[in-house]
């Protein structure tokens, strides 16, 4: 699964680009992006971009969209939301347009991935309740570029030890998260099932997710 979360900032930037830390949500923040897995591991994270930035605009800029047949079999791909484009290795949620509706059928699409995309709102509050630093980080952003270096610094140490911890099983306090291990969230179909196959690349990058929608809608 694949997210984009906002890691707030005490102290307004002093730096020439400030107002680009001013986030939808926060004062000032960075923007990072987080892919997880059921265990609630965070696979790859990438770090540091402004607080305006969109989530997908990070997404591209990762190594993972940059490189994902070094992350990526063909028949591998993860889940997001409606931020993100959909792509052969990203199958994400229909968008609703403002003031429409969508079909019966994508609705439904949207509610069944809603179900395991939950797990990555699970991992970053997990992430988030371990290390309280990562909501409000009492450190300042200025044209020195090894201020913005410190900041992921800190990050990759608190990555390092969430993966460490849910490793060692580490009780998570039900006040970070409320988590239902017993929900089935996965889906298993035979080798030969055509969403097991690898897509032509001359093909649409939305034809992996109509694949499964239309499965969905079979099924």
């Amino acid at each position: 699964m694949v997210d984009g979360t906002l890691n707030g900032l005490a102290f307004r930037p002093e730096c020439e680009h400030a107002s680009d830390y001013h986030g939808r949500k926060l004062p000032y923040s960075i923007s990072t992006t987080i892919v997880c897995d059921d265990k609630r591991r965070i696979r790859y994270y990438l770090a540091g971009w402004p607080g305006s930035t969109h989530d997908n605009r990070v997404f591209k800029n990762s190594s993972m969209f940059r490189n994902h047949v070094e992350f990526f079999y063909h028949t591998q791909y993860i889940l997001g939301d409606s931020a993100y484009e959909p792509l052969p290795f990203v199958v994400s949620a229909f968008e609703k347009p403002q003031g429409n509706q969508i079909s019966h059928e994508k609705e439904n699409f949207n509610q069944a991935l809603s179900k395991p995309r939950v797990l990555s709102e699970h991992t970053i509050g997990i992430w988030k309740g371990r290390f309280p630093w990562l909501r409000w980080m009492w450190l300042k952003i200025t044209n020195d570029p090894l201020s913005v270096q410190k900041i992921l610094d800190y990050i990759l140490c608190t990555v390092i030890l969430h993966n460490f911890l849910i490793e060692q099983k580490d009780k998570i306090p039900d006040k970070w998260i409320e988590l239902n291990d017993n929900e089935d969230v996965g889906l298993s179909l035979p080798d030969d099932d055509p969403v097991n196959v690898p897509i032509n690349a001359n093909l649409p990058n939305d034809y992996r997710r109509q694949q499964i929608l239309y499965y969905m809608n079979e099924h």
